[in-house]
């Protein structure tokens, strides 16, 4: 072996050795004096930890509380930096000098006056259902980490909120924190539990590590227990350096919703046909022609189909469906002349199926009417009412004027019915249907939803915006016209179908019809508190 090649095998290792320990001094002081990027990407690594954990509900620790928590009922008292309930609409201007609406009948100062004070005790009891939460302002470059959003219990659930100071690097930096809630209490758990539990807890600590160790078992419970939704907000203020002269103080504010979550309301069918999904619900005051040929369209078309029929025809005109034809259809008789909503309100409370489909009764069901193809639209979109054509697949006018548009003002609202500007396709079913706010009295409801908006009966023999404008905000609405049915009216049977003088007096023309929008009219002004609107006549 040459001498030359001895000496590069014995230069092998003190090389290997050599570079093995500048990258291990170079890590040392790495670690000893990180770089910026370094820190960055360490920064960056722990962010989204603590992101993903904050996102599982789990590491919240949610609990029910124990069975002695002191709950209290709400008394009706807000927060400070709520706007108060006197004042909820005065942000909102409403002009009723546009020509196209209706100015409605302004009643007694005495009636304007009850009108105001029921209003303000609507507003003070369901403020959080009516008002606009506060805008939550967080200022830049601030020493606190916390969850902004999205904070969700039941009256009787606790948890502990996350919330971590950055006052400093040192690890002498005395850090104080402080917490007030205004629904809610703050305890600590390994202290002496609920019976030191306060709206507003201070704590102080030598460094962010010390206060992080206390926060860890820092738990949050609200202390009033309501059925509706209570917006609470927790105001953290951290002052960093504390009591040195170069204190400084910091405020975050982060919102708590404190909801119980309804039970899901499932219906049992014992097939899946469409007569154990469906039921056929209809009104009919002295149109009995009508009202059996639409029965016959039915049953020709979806036999078996349990339809419900609510008549407050009078005693003496009344008359009996006959069982043997019809052994589907429950025949429920009101009070004469109830009304038309007090009737809809009855057969609807009686439909024991998943879904309900209204029609008027006289209507006529022809080869375009397609009950499965609307359900399944309802399923699909999940929407709470589907209806459908009447007379023809594509829209009258009146349906094309469908969408709410509702101004809001300290001395009355402004609300008229306008075509959308666009039209908004349903998704999955873009060629066919469109997301409406009303529509014509053909469609599909789903029992759970739309069988929960009232039928007023106070709008008794004319109505119709009126359950729409109810389900406002709690209704999803669309029309596909593909499914269609026909009308009386265009199918020149409109005389045999209303032939009866006393149905003529009751819904007919002239002083008896204006009579019926006049009281329609002073009652959208109050129970709605109008001031004018463009579709008050219901027609």
């Amino acid at each position: 072996m040459s001498p030359r090649f001895f000496h590069l095998r014995r230069l092998v290792p003190l090389l290997v050795s050599f570079f093995l320990g500048c990258f291990v001094t170079v890590k040392i002081l790495d670690y000893r004096h990180p770089t910026l990027e370094t820190l960055r990407q360490e920064r960056k690594l722990e962010f989204n930890n603590e992101a993903n954990n904050l996102l599982d509900p789990k590491l919240l620790k949610a609990k029910r509380v124990n069975t002695d928590h002191p709950f209290t009922a709400w008394d009706l008292k807000l927060p400070e930096f709520y706007t108060k309930h006197e004042d909820i609409y005065s942000q909102f201007t409403c002009s009723c000098q546009d020509a196209s609406k209706n100015v409605l009948p302004t009643p007694s100062p005495e009636i304007v006056a009850q009108r105001k004070s029921d209003l303000s005790r609507f507003v003070k009891s369901n403020y959080f259902q009516q008002a606009k939460m506060p805008l939550v302002l967080q200022k830049p470059n601030q020493p606190i980490e916390f969850v902004s959003s999205g904070y969700e219990i039941e009256p009787d659930e606790e948890f502990t909120p996350f919330i971590r100071t950055h006052c400093g690097i040192s690890a002498q930096r005395p850090v104080r924190i402080q917490l007030q809630s205004f629904f809610g209490k703050f305890f600590f758990s390994r202290e002496s539990e609920r019976t030191s539990s306060a709206s507003i807890v201070e704590r102080a600590a030598a460094s962010d590590e010390e206060l992080a160790k206390i926060l860890e078992n820092l738990r949050y419970s609200t202390f009033v227990f309501d059925g509706k939704t209570l917006q609470d907000f927790v105001q953290v203020t951290v002052t960093c350096n504390d009591k040195t002269p170069r204190s400084t103080s910091h405020l975050a504010i982060f919102p708590i919703l404190i909801r119980r979550r309804p039970l899901p309301q499932l219906f049992p069918a014992t097939t899946a046909s469409l007569n154990d999904r469906l039921t056929i619900v209809t009104k009919t005051f002295l149109r009995y022609p009508c009202l059996y040929t639409l029965l016959d369209s039915i049953l020709d078309k979806y036999p078996g189909i349990t339809v419900i029929v609510a008549d407050d025809s009078p005693r003496e005109e009344q008359q009996d469906i006959d069982k043997e034809k019809y052994p589907s259809v429950k025949h429920y008789r009101l009070p004469e002349s109830e009304g038309w909503f007090a009737g809809r309100g009855l057969a609807i409370s009686q439909v024991r199926t998943e879904y309900f489909l209204w029609v008027d009764d006289d209507f006529v069901f022809n080869s375009h009417t397609d009950l499965s193809y609307m359900i399944d639209v309802a399923d699909k979109s999940g929407y709470d009412i589907i209806g459908g054509g009447v007379s023809t697949d594509k829209r009258n006018t009146w349906a094309e004027r469908d969408h709410f548009v509702v101004e809001r003002a300290s001395e009355g609202f402004c609300y008229h019915r306008v075509r959308f500007s666009n039209e908004i396709k349903l998704p999955g079913f873009e060629e066919e249907c469109l997301v409406v706010d009303v529509l014509l009295n053909f469609f599909v409801g789903r029992t759970s939803s739309a069988g929960r908006i009232r039928m007023d009966p106070n709008f008794d023999h004319i109505g119709h915006p009126e359950y729409f404008l109810d389900g406002l905000g709690d209704l999803r609405t669309a029309w596909c016209g593909k499914s269609w049915v026909d009308h009386f009216g265009e199918v020149g049977l409109k005389t045999r179908c209303a032939e009866s003088q006393e149905y003529k007096k009751h819904r007919g023309k002239g002083e008896a019809r204006a009579g019926i929008l006049k009281r329609n009219a002073e009652l959208w002004f109050y129970r709605s508190y109008l001031q004018c609107s463009s579709d008050f006549d219901g027609s």
